[in-house]
């Protein structure tokens, strides 16, 4: 009984205090979607995965938006410099932290990660865009679980609870 009435407080907060997504993350998927002239796609239960990340902060992460793309059709593409657009989605307030592309294969990928402050905490904006799908997530982030996260990617992700590792 007592985790039914959990279960049913969750499925009613799970929009309460979780936002849409910040301006800039709905910028880049608008952009993705004017360019290639598609939707991102609908996740089931994503709502409650927001919810699980904003009450439990899984390896330091307090907030998690995210938008998928697939079946993309590079030919129906508007031909705009990506780079640029998702540049001008983020605004000045998100530096660069990190862009690559690959062209290896025929298969052109492009990823491009921006990070701002925001209060004590850290938003992190990630863009990958592929052959056939694109993915745009955000994360806010604990900046000591962040930290830990850049000197030792591989031991954060086997301790994904956001605890000391050492």
């Amino acid at each position: 009984m007592k985790r039914a009435a959990l279960l049913t407080v969750a499925i009613v907060l799970a929009p309460v205090g979780l936002r849409a997504g910040d301006r800039e993350f709905k910028g880049v998927v608008d952009a993705l979607s004017t360019e290639f002239h598609k939707e991102p796609m609908h996740i089931p239960f994503f709502g409650l995965a927001r919810l699980v990340t904003f009450v439990a902060h899984p390896a330091g992460a307090k907030q998690i938006d995210l938008a998928i793309f697939q079946d993309l059709d590079q030919e129906d593409r508007d031909g705009r410099n990506l780079g640029t657009s998702i540049r001008r989605a983020v605004g000045p307030q998100w530096k660069p932290f990190f862009q690559a592309s690959s062209l290896r294969h025929g298969n052109n990928q492009h990823t491009f990660i921006y990070l701002r402050e925001d209060g004590g905490d850290w938003k992190m904006l990630l863009t990958t865009v592929g052959r056939d799908n694109a993915v745009v997530l955000e994360l806010k982030l604990n900046p000591d679980a962040l930290q830990r996260w850049i000197n030792h990617p591989q031991d954060s992700a086997q301790h994904w609870d956001g605890g000391d590792s050492h």
